[in-house]
Parts: structure tokens; C-alpha cells; sequence
């Protein structure tokens, strides 16, 4: 946001094949939200990195704890995938960008580009939560395409020292997650797709998540979705889960505490595809009877306790699951225009869920 009201719009421009740069940072001015000026470049050279390939893209604007603009970019190297920090002491951020240097490096055996990166200050013991994609990665364990990282460090302005990381998305299909501070309190929305399945040629192939809090909680990164889901709630639907629920229209939130955490399979029934998460043995995962290519041998996947409580949140071709008040969150789109029709609850004979 500017002074004077208005938005200062930092965006990446693309040439493929151009040289000496095919990606270079542009910014624009709009004074009411709605119409803008020309846009300009800002950064258009590589960073003096040996080995630094082509990719330099997605910037993520904020102001730094030394009170100077920062600008996150993705990128990669030889041999990792790298989120890159520029800064400028302008007041406005429209000039005078230098490169700081690179925030984080995530070694890989096939180096791929970090993609849409954002650091946001969280509300606990002064700890900064940094977010970033990995097109283009394929999990070497569970087969996982395209996965995102969430690293909780301590950030001084210059230089970024992760205590913890987790996945975003146990699932995967939550990506490019962005985070601003709302309402005063860190929050962040996301991609609901993967580039692994996207169709270009698809009209309307994906859409939003829910808006989620981004909370330290435990040593561990919560990400529980925001409260005011619940002014969404239009009434009850009266069922038995353990013998089923009718959905009409294929909206519903299912909330489950089990007051004796064990195994249990939550079956969705869908006409073209039906999922089942479930948890046994240490493991949740959500399967389905996937079209090509997600039949793959890719796991949606996580090793983990025995969830106590969980919430579901249903579309039309689209689920968020939210595990423990956002200890996991997992997130599945499919290509459909079919609603989920019924869910049913199986759980063994010592386990109780409300």
C-alpha cells in the first residue's frame, strides 16, 4: 500500500528464449485498485550467483525489520533451489533495488526453481514463517509432485536461521501459498491446484483455498483456517455418519473429535471420483481411484499420531482437511463439475468420534 492510499504492484514479465534474461521484475502504480499505470522494470540482470540458471521470478514485497523494502525472488542453481533477497532504501520501493544475497538454499538432486516465496512475522516469540514451491520436484519417498515448504526461522533483516520446517500440504494440491498480515495476525491463502494436472487447455481447471492463520503452537507450525469460516454455516444435516450423510448439494463442513483416537476410513462418495481419507498404523492418506496421471505410484500421504480432531471442509471438486486445529493441513482439487454425494464414517469398535 502507498502513502497516499493507493498500490505499488510488483509482477514478473516473461520472453522465453529471451536474451541475455527471459525473466525480469516489473512495477506498477494504481491509485484506486482498478486501473494502473504502465509498468516498468526494476530488476533485469540475473544476481552474481555461479551457476544461476534462468529462472527469477515471483516477487514478494514487505518491509524489513531494519525498516527497509525487501523483495523475495525464486530461483535455482546448479544444485539447489534458492529463495534470493533484494532491498532498496527508497521510501516508495519503486527504484534503487540491489541483491542482498540468498535467504535460503534447499539442496536438491536435480535442481529445480523455489516458486512463489513469502515471509510473513509471526505473533510468537519473534519468529518469521517462510513459504516457497518446488516446481518441478518429485518427492524421492512418497512420489509427491510439485511440493511446498514452510520454514519457521529467525529473520534480522539480512539473514534467515530455520528452527523447524514442515510440508504445507500433506496432499499437494496447495500451492503458491501467499501471506499478508490480516485483521493484525499473519494469514495466508493458496492455489488450490498442482502444475502436475493442470490442463491449460481447460477452462477454469482450479481455484482458492480457504484463507488460513499461520500459528506457532508446540514448536510446530499450525495452519488452521481462519474463523470467520464459520459465518459460512447455513444449518445442520441431521445423519448418522456411521451410516452415512446425503449431501444435496455437495457442500458440507464435517467436524470430528475423537474423544479415543484410532484408525477410521472417511469415505466420499463421487460419481466419477470417489476418495477416502483415512488413518492406521501411523499413516494418513487420502486415496482415490486417480485418472492418469496421478496414478502414478504417488502417496498423498503423512506419518503421523492419531488424529483427535478434524475438520473437513467440501466442494464441488474440491476438500480441505484440516487435522489438530492446522497441526496438518491436506488439500485435494479434482477436475469435475460433480459434487460429492454422501459421506460415511468407519472406525473400529475402541474408537469414538462426536
Amino acid at each position: 500500500a502507498r502513502p497516499d492510499g493507493g498500490l505499488q504492484i510488483f509482477h514478473t514479465d516473461r520472453l522465453d528464449g529471451r536474451l541475455p534474461e527471459q525473466e525480469w521484475q516489473m512495477t506498477a502504480a494504481s491509485a484506486d485498485g482498478i486501473t494502473a499505470t504502465a509498468s516498468r522494470s526494476v530488476i533485469d540482470t540475473r544476481p552474481p550467483l555461479p551457476g544461476f540458471g534462468q529462472d527469477l521470478r515471483d516477487p514478494y514485497v514487505f518491509k524489513g525489520p531494519d525498516g527497509l523494502w525487501k523483495m523475495l525472488l525464486g530461483g535455482a542453481d546448479a544444485t539447489a533451489a534458492l529463495v534470493l533477497m533484494y532491498e532498496t532504501a527508497q521510501p516508495d520501493a519503486t527504484g534503487g533495488w540491489r541483491f542482498a544475497g540468498v535467504l535460503h538454499r534447499e539442496p536438491l538432486e536435480r535442481a529445480v526453481p523455489a516458486e512463489c516465496p513469502c515471509l510473513i512475522a509471526l505473533e510468537e516469540d519473534g519468529l518469521y514463517a517462510l513459504v516457497f514451491g518446488l516446481v518441478g520436484h518429485q518427492s524421492p519417498v512418497l512420489g509427491k509432485l510439485n511440493p511446498s515448504l514452510a520454514l519457521v526461522g529467525r529473520f534480522d533483516g539480512q539473514s534467515f536461521t530455520t528452527v523447524a520446517r514442515r510440508e504445507v500440504d500433506f496432499i499437494g494440491d496447495c500451492y503458491a501459498l501467499q501471506s499478508f498480515a490480516w485483521q493484525g495476525r499473519p494469514t495466508a491463502i493458496a492455489w488450490a491446484a498442482n502444475w502436475a494436472y493442470v490442463r491449460r487447455t481447460h477452462d477454469f481447471p482450479s481455484c482458492m483455498t480457504f484463507a488460513r492463520r499461520l500459528v506457532w503452537q508446540g514448536g510446530t507450525l499450525h495452519m488452521p483456517h481462519v474463523e470467520t469460516l464459520q459465518s459460512l454455516r447455513a444449518g445442520e444435516i441431521p445423519a448418522d455418519l456411521t451410516e452415512g450423510a446425503v449431501l444435496t448439494d455437495g457442500l458440507a463442513e464435517l467436524v470430528l473429535d475423537f474423544s479415543t483416537p484410532g484408525p477410521f476410513r472417511l469415505l466420499l462418495d463421487h460419481p466419477e471420483t470417489p476418495l477416502t481419507l483415512s488413518y492406521d498404523k501411523g499413516e494418513l492418506e487420502l486415496t482415490g481411484n486417480w485418472p492418469r496421471p496421478l496414478a502414478r505410484s504417488i502417496r498423498h500421504m503423512v506419518q503421523t499420531d492419531a488424529p483427535k480432531h478434524l475438520t473437513l471442509h467440501i466442494d464441488v471438486g474440491l476438500i480441505e482437511v484440516c487435522v489438530d486445529q492446522g497441526r496438518l493441513n491436506g488439500t485435494k482439487r479434482i477436475d469435475t463439475d460433480q459434487p460429492f454425494t454422501r459421506l460415511t464414517l468407519q472406525t473400529a469398535p475402541d474408537t469414538r468420534a462426536a
